[in-house]
């Protein structure tokens, strides 16, 4: 082989050389950073889409953030995060000064937690009611029971009235015992809520039940 032979065989290798440690030191890295900043690129997108549909259905809450704003305040009144029997007292009173009904007495008994399994009855003679099926969120840590009793008296018709009230107020209550005594049509006696027709006279009703409390 002749001298020039050899000196082209070895540039050509040389210049292959050369490009072949180009592609893997300089133009190798730089297509897999290309490679990166594309995939990094279309993540950022598929994340902004994402972030665009939750900002979307935020603002939609948002608007109705007013309706709920009320109904979490009518909530609290109903079941408040504290006992505030002064209120109740008051709704009741108010409500019978309304229905023409006397409130002879009313008794606030201690707080009892909230369970699943019906307690045994109290000392004040109310039949506790059987629990429901409860939000996992409400335990006897956080929410209460308070038995309340109250005595009325007045006109059949007004005391019937002023029961439905005291059901349908705004602090719920919840009825689990309830009896009359007095005139009522020419009978004497008997649970006011089983009676028929129209009465006359005035009875004496023994209201009980419980008010609730859900602890903050």
């Amino acid at each position: 082989m002749s001298q020039s032979k050899s000196l082209a065989i070895g540039a050509f290798v040389l210049f292959i050389s050369i490009i072949g440690g180009g592609w893997f030191l300089e133009i190798a890295p730089q297509l897999s950073i290309v490679s990166n900043v594309h995939k990094d690129h279309a993540n950022v997108l598929a994340l902004n889409a994402k972030n665009q549909l939750l900002l979307t259905k935020l603002k939609a809450d948002f608007q109705n953030i007013g309706p709920l704003k009320s109904q979490l305040d009518r909530l609290s009144i109903s079941v408040p995060p504290s006992a505030n029997i002064s209120a109740f007292i008051s709704e009741v009173n108010s409500m019978a000064n309304a229905h023409k009904t006397t409130i002879k007495s009313l008794i606030v008994s201690d707080a009892k937690p909230y369970t699943l399994s019906a307690p045994p009855p109290s000392d004040d003679g109310i039949k506790e009611p059987s629990s429901p099926q409860s939000n996992p969120k409400i335990t006897s840590a956080n929410f209460v029971v308070i038995p309340i009793q109250i005595t009325a008296s007045g006109q059949y018709t007004n005391v019937l009235d002023f029961i439905n009230s005291i059901q349908m107020g705004q602090r719920l209550f919840l009825i689990s015992a309830l009896s009359s005594t007095g005139s009522m049509g020419g009978n004497a006696g008997g649970a006011v809520s089983t009676l028929s027709g129209k009465a006359a006279g005035k009875v004496d009703a023994s209201i009980g039940g419980y008010i609730y409390v859900l602890l903050d």
